[in-house]
């Protein structure tokens, strides 16, 4: 499997339409903004290969 298909870790820089959607959804949280913590912030992304309608699987 490629990692396209496997999903892959987003680290550092954020795009854009990811940081105005968590802002929208988690109360203006800035995902930008550092924070004490060990290590990185990362960002796992993982591509929808099938969709499941209500109901019923495919």
């Amino acid at each position: 499997m490629s990692s396209a298909t496997r999903g892959f870790l987003r680290r550092g820089e954020f795009p854009a339409d990811v940081v105005e959607a968590f802002a929208n959804k988690c109360g203006e949280w800035d995902v930008t903004e550092r924070v004490a913590q060990d290590g990185d912030r990362v960002l796992l992304e993982i591509p929808v290969r099938r969709l499941l309608l209500a109901g019923r699987a495919q």
